[in-house]
């Protein structure tokens, strides 16, 4: 039986691992002739040589919010529970959005209002699911 993707990826990562632990510095690598002779993929060699982390170690692309923002959200909504204003989606999208575009760097120069993160309904929903111990 085949082996897991994630087990073999953690085990060329290892392997990736060793051939950087074991390059001397100061020399001239030739990375296809290593990536060949370690069995590793070379362009993941060559990125990882240069600084890239690993595909596990990288922070998730699909986050909206920062922890921070996440328990900014969380005491809002909570707060407006204490007061005993029922909260719905389009108030949670709106405190969302608020936060995000309050985020925003305009003085970055790849940033532009089109950039900014917006929270949507499904969203919100499966943020409700994921704080069900506040619903």
């Amino acid at each position: 039986m085949p082996r897991p993707l994630a087990q073999k990826n953690a085990d060329i990562d290892q392997r990736i691992q060793k051939v950087l632990d074991e390059i001397p510095d100061g020399i001239n690598i030739n990375w296809s002739h290593l990536a060949r002779k370690y069995n590793v993929p070379y362009q993941r060699l060559l990125a990882r040589s240069k600084g890239r982390s690993t595909l596990q170690s990288r922070p998730s692309g699909t986050l909206k919010l920062t922890d921070a923002q996440e328990y900014a959200l969380y005491t809002c909504v909570e707060r407006l529970d204490q007061l005993g204003v029922r909260v719905r989606i389009p108030m949670i999208i709106s405190c969302v959005n608020y936060i995000l575009f309050r985020a925003y760097d305009s003085s970055c120069s790849t940033s532009t209002s089109r950039n900014i993160l917006r929270a949507n309904p499904r969203w919100a929903k499966r943020w409700i699911q994921r704080k069900i111990t506040i619903f």
